[in-house]
């Protein structure tokens, strides 16, 4: 049976579903040349200041969709101990 506080659950609005790149500078040569390279999907929710990584595929969720949002504590596995 799970404890009630270590699981909610919650509705809330995307502001926005964004990709993100990052730069990756070239070994040689003139210190602006770069390439953008895709960091994956942001889902960005402002209200809440939370901005989730969502993956590198687009995902079908839009700005303005009703997101149903679940956050559960999960005890970590064991690691054996090899001592």
């Amino acid at each position: 049976m799970s404890d009630p506080l270590s699981e909610f659950e919650f509705e809330e609005v995307a502001t926005s579903v964004v990709e993100r790149f990052s730069r990756v500078y070239h070994a040689v040569g003139n210190s602006d040349d770069y390439d953008e390279v895709s960091s994956g999907w942001w889902l960005v929710i402002k209200r809440m200041g939370l901005s989730l990584w969502i993956g590198k595929d687009k995902p079908a969720i839009e700005s303005g969709d009703l997101l149903r949002i679940k956050i559960t504590k999960r005890d970590l596995p064991r690691v054996q101990d090899r001592t």
